[in-house]
């Protein structure tokens, strides 16, 4: 059985095992080691050799306890916490809700409004077919000849400007 001092251990395992980890190991007896009785002191002295398989059994011990602690997400062991995430959470929903609330009230709106402007444009269709004599073409090339010569002159009279706009409302 091969066993190891705390140095090698600590250089070994790339400083995740450090030697103060080790030695509060030893002392709070989850890790049991052979203390090294010299009479000489100093460095390069080992304090305690620790044998491979119980270096295994402490390796175990301390994944375990790694599994034991690991906590998803939204469990916690805080129970005051738990209450202030379900209070964010509940505020969450109740917003989402609202929104949708407020989207399909919209959506409601617009389709009224769609219906009421299919059902004025059909109104409008049956008047255009009942009189002939509103030719929509007629009425915008007449108004479009208007505007332009409302357009290229220059200065013109109150009494030309308001017969051109008389036209125009007529037009409309």
């Amino acid at each position: 059985m091969k066993k190891y001092t705390i140095y090698e251990i600590e250089n070994l395992t790339n400083g995740r095992l450090t030697k103060y980890k080790l030695n509060q190991a030893i002392k709070q007896g989850k890790l049991i080691a052979e203390e090294v009785k010299s009479e000489k002191k100093g460095k390069g002295i080992p304090k305690y050799y620790i044998y491979e398989d119980k270096l295994q059994e402490f390796l175990n011990i301390i994944e375990q306890e790694k599994k034991r602690t690991i906590t998803l997400p939204g469990e916690t062991n805080n129970p005051e916490l738990n209450k202030e995430f379900k209070q964010i959470f509940e505020k969450i929903i109740d917003q989402k809700d609202q929104i949708i609330e407020a989207q399909t009230s919209h959506i409601n709106s617009l389709t009224e409004r769609i219906t009421m402007l299919k059902d004025e444009n059909s109104k409008l269709t049956r008047i255009s077919e009942s009189n002939p004599d509103l030719d929509d073409s007629d009425t915008s090339s007449e108004r479009r000849n208007i505007l332009l010569e409302l357009a290229n002159t220059n200065v013109f009279s109150v009494k030309k400007k308001n017969k051109l706009l008389q036209e125009l409302n007529r037009l409309t």
